[in-house]
């Protein structure tokens, strides 16, 4: 359920970037009216927000596979809106970047640890992962005055 929400959010971000940025950009470089600017810029606020309801709290990851949707959603806004037809490199490129989404977004790290309760670099070293005591041991060594 949750790869589903992400999948949609991640739509409903694009629509909002590309959307937000096509108004601006038509109000900017082909002489629409700053009404149409305005739209687009409450638009690209409204995307600013959308992320945020991902139900990952990795900042970092939620915004790098969403870079990747965006390529993707950004070739079919050419094609859609502007008549701007993908070529084949360009649909190789969405390819190559699609793997690159499935694979930052929904790997099996998270799998790995639920069931292990472990990362597979840990496992590797032999170690059991200990996240609070990991942290406590880290807010040490930055604040000695943190225990």
């Amino acid at each position: 359920m949750d790869a589903i929400r992400s999948v949609g959010l991640f739509v409903a971000a694009g629509l909002a970037e590309i959307g937000g940025g096509y108004l601006v950009w038509r109000w900017l470089r082909e002489g629409s009216p700053w009404p149409v600017g305005l739209a687009g810029t409450v638009i690209l606020v409204i995307y600013g927000v959308i992320p945020t309801f991902q139900p990952s709290n990795d900042f970092g990851r939620v915004y790098a596979a969403y870079g990747g949707v965006f390529v993707i959603m950004s070739l079919l806004w050419g094609w859609g809106i502007d008549g701007h037809r993908p070529d084949n490199y360009d649909w190789l490129g969405a390819a190559i970047v699609a793997v690159g989404v499935a694979v930052i977004f929904f790997s099996p790290h998270r799998l790995f640890y639920f069931f292990f309760r472990t990362s597979p670099v840990l496992a590797a070293a032999g170690r059991e992962a200990h996240p609070q005591a990991d942290l406590l041991a880290s807010c040490g060594r930055l604040a000695p005055w943190v225990r």
